[in-house]
């Protein structure tokens, strides 16, 4: 089964640090809403730039790992591609997946999404996601608003190679 530490080098790698985005108040991908959301209400961005590595790692599994079911899914390479572009689209990333396997699209992975993941091809699903995913920013870099963000997002999902991570200057984590 995949295992969330393998990618969560990689995702911060990504993240960097503090910024204020069009999400507002960020810090290594966390935005100051769901920041809040999980540790509560009275978090402000104070708190955000000092999130610690427990933190950090609590938002990811509740809020991403997690409703990805991704610690039921066999095969590394296909979890790692689903959560990093769950992470970065929400549930358009798995009503992509779904669509992908014919599966009721609904954006919430359940039983049915978690067994035709497993029964399919991981090689096959893992180029159909990466597709999808990488059409999923070509249509939304159309708008002028997001066009500035093309390139680093196919960077990223280029980053993200069946049975490897490139991060950190190129450093190859393999699995």
């Amino acid at each position: 089964m995949a295992d969330y530490k393998i990618l969560k080098p990689f995702m911060l790698s990504f993240e960097g640090g503090y910024t204020v985005d069009s999400g507002g108040p960020t810090m290594s991908g966390v935005t100051l809403t769901t920041f809040r959301d999980v540790f509560g209400k009275s978090k402000n961005a104070y708190d955000l730039r000092r999130i610690t590595d427990e933190q950090w790692d609590t938002i990811f599994l509740r809020k991403y790992w997690n409703r990805c079911r991704a610690n039921d899914i066999k095969d590394q390479s296909v979890a790692n591609m689903l959560v990093d572009f769950y992470f970065n689209a929400g549930s358009n990333a798995t009503k992509k997946l779904q669509g992908i396997l014919g599966t009721k699209v609904d954006g919430i992975i359940g039983s049915q999404t978690i067994k035709a993941i497993n029964d399919m091809d991981a090689i096959e699903l893992f180029l159909k996601l990466k597709k999808v995913r990488d059409d999923y920013y070509r249509e939304l870099a159309k708008s002028a608003v997001y066009t500035k963000y093309l390139n680093g997002w196919l960077r990223r999902s280029n980053s993200i190679q069946y049975g490897s991570l490139i991060y950190n200057n190129y450093k190859i984590h393999t699995f």
